[in-house]
């Protein structure tokens, strides 16, 4: 009788677990930082917009270090008129999206990286 009574809270830990282990799952969607997800955005688009669009907040979202192939994407690219800039690290590349003092986007851009 005891055996049974642990295999059956085992199994209800299990199912249990899986449940846990399902809603975790959904409610993190992975972001997708790619070009075609940039060519989605828009300028006006609001922060809230965007980030619904990539499908998360600004944020790397891949192990590793990234080869651009430029020295510096931060120097290179200052927006004229931007009061803040958002990016997404995926790996397929990199998405920046610069908005204006309102919150609105003003231009988006997306580069290819290789990883380490």
């Amino acid at each position: 009788m005891p055996r049974r009574r642990i295999l059956i809270g085992f199994g209800l830990f299990m199912v249990s677990f899986a449940a846990a282990l399902t809603v975790f799952i959904l409610a993190h969607p992975k972001p997708v930082i790619d070009e075609a997800t940039k060519n989605r955005i828009r300028p006006g688009m609001t922060e809230v917009e965007v980030d619904d669009i990539i499908g998360a907040p600004e944020g790397l979202y891949t192990p590793g270090n990234f080869i651009t192939g430029r020295k510096s994407y931060d120097v290179i690219f200052h927006f004229p008129g931007a009061a803040k800039r958002k990016r997404w690290v995926g790996e397929q590349g990199i998405i920046l999206v610069y908005f204006d003092s309102h919150g609105k986007a003003l231009e988006s851009f997306f580069y290819r990286a290789k990883w380490q």
